[in-house]
């Protein structure tokens, strides 16, 4: 073989190594935010350019195993045939043909997707754009080395396929079933029968809950004001569990144009929640939180921003304790807004405002954060995608 048709199968082998690595993160994304496990933002530049929201999409999976892990497969088969070509360069180029074949199945799927990600989903997945242009750099590699050799043997070779070359038909084979048993066994774990009765009972106890009257108004607003399927959270900034229902939460409402979102302030102080017991005093940090959420949006229309924001730096946030260090750290993302800020939280219309926001919360009866409602009903574990799409579809 050529050194020049070495250093492109070369290429090629790289390519689908870096491939299946991105393709394996997304699987690891696709998973983590359909049952509730931490993942990280890598992915996540900002609405437009998504990861989470084009992983929870109904077109990221293929009869419920996800498009990602059957990425993965496909370019380590794509390796193998590629890596045996590298090795055995006297061999017949047939293995590396059908590796050739595979990659243009591979690209059209991309073709695919980034045309669902682009004029349905209207959200870009940075890794996914990378893998996409991976699989045109792979097919490009392959056409470089085979050129004419592959013309007019396709119907041979894929007869070749099945009556002589077990081998290569195991390994195309191997796509499909691995995928299907992998999944299996991760939904095995994370699903089994307990999720199912979990999601199950959930629902029931939403149908029986009486309704609350919310003020739809207050609050940081996301998504559809004219919707059926309206979330209420009520949360605390130095909440662990509030942090993590973050994600899911706002990957539901990024994808489901329908949905709204309604996030009011629930600090788990008695200095500005009439819910907690007036011994029970803290430092103020988590009243200044809220504070700073509502002014962020009522001064220059950030308060979603500063929203991840406190959360994003929530153990740094931990170990202050003055309202005077938190306003530090919250003056740390726009330096410029940061005496406008630092004043409007000083106002007493602002305490008093987070005062009624956390009196709603007191209104539905909630014993702890985050507390989610959907149509004024509180929801058990409604921070959980799984169930939020459950119900999304009853009540649709």
């Amino acid at each position: 073989m050529e050194t020049k048709s070495k250093k492109i199968i070369s290429f090629s082998i790289f390519s689908t190594l870096i491939a299946s690595v991105l393709h394996a993160y997304l699987t690891y994304k696709y998973y983590g935010l359909k049952y509730g496990f931490s993942t990280s933002n890598l992915c996540n530049i900002n609405d437009k350019f998504n990861c989470d929201v084009t992983s929870t999409s109904s077109y990221a999976e293929l009869f419920g195993v996800p498009i990602a892990l059957l990425g993965v497969l496909t370019n380590l088969v794509i390796f193998i045939l590629s890596l045996n070509l590298f090795i055995n360069s006297q061999d017949s180029k047939r293995p590396f043909r059908y590796g050739y074949y595979l990659s243009i199945f591979t690209f059209l799927v991309s073709l695919i997707m980034g045309s669902i990600s682009t004029f349905v989903l209207k959200v870009f997945c940075p890794f996914c754009i990378g893998t996409y242009f991976l699989s045109l750099t792979n097919l490009v590699a392959y056409f470089l080395v085979i050129k004419n050799d592959a013309s007019g043997l396709f119907f041979q070779d894929i007869s070749y396929l099945f009556n002589k070359n077990k081998a290569s038909l195991g390994l195309f084979l191997s796509i499909p079933l691995l995928g299907f048993y992998i999944h299996w066994n991760i939904e095995k774990r994370f699903v089994g029968e307990r999720l199912d009765l979990f999601i199950a009972e959930s629902l029931s106890l939403w149908e029986k809950r009486p309704v609350v009257d919310f003020d739809k108004n207050k609050g940081l607003i996301a998504g559809n004001e004219t919707t059926k399927f309206e979330i209420v959270e009520f949360a605390d900034y130095l909440c662990p569990h509030c942090k993590t229902a973050l994600t899911p939460l706002k990957t539901f409402i990024a994808s489901h144009s329908d949905a709204r979102l309604v996030f009011k302030p629930y600090p788990l102080d008695g200095i500005c929640n009439p819910g907690i017991d007036s011994q029970n005093k803290g430092n103020g940090v988590r009243c200044r939180l809220a504070a700073a959420s509502y002014c962020a949006q009522k001064e220059f229309s950030a308060g979603w921003e500063y929203h991840e924001y406190i959360f994003e730096n929530q153990e740094k946030l931990h170990y202050v304790n003055t309202a005077e260090e938190a306003d530090k750290i919250l003056c740390e993302l726009k330096p410029e807004n940061c005496e406008k800020l630092k004043s409007c939280m000083q106002l007493e219309d602002t305490e008093n405002w987070v005062k009624s926001a956390a009196q709603e919360g007191v209104k539905g009866g909630i014993s702890g954060t985050p507390s989610i409602f959907v149509n004024g009903k509180k929801l058990e574990g409604g921070a959980n995608l799984m169930i939020l799409k459950a119900l999304y579809s009853q009540i649709k």
